[in-house]
């Protein structure tokens, strides 16, 4: 196995976390722009998941928040 030399890079857990925060914003953020879920396609998604990147930050050290639960 490989591991990475950054120390940037946030553990399983916590990237679990936020993948599904992003998936409980992703109804809010479908109405926002008037598509469908059912509709969404992969550039869509890809579009919506880099937005929200954006304006859901990891916090410094590389971590969203410290509670995983």
């Amino acid at each position: 196995m490989t591991e990475s030399k950054r120390k940037d890079i946030p553990g399983g857990g916590h990237i679990f976390v936020r993948y599904e925060r992003f998936k409980a914003d992703l109804p809010a953020i479908c109405k926002k722009t008037r598509i469908e879920l059912t509709e969404l396609t992969y550039p869509d998604y890809v579009t919506f998941a880099a937005e929200w990147v954006k304006v859901e930050p990891l916090e410094e050290g590389g971590h969203a928040d410290q509670d995983l639960s």
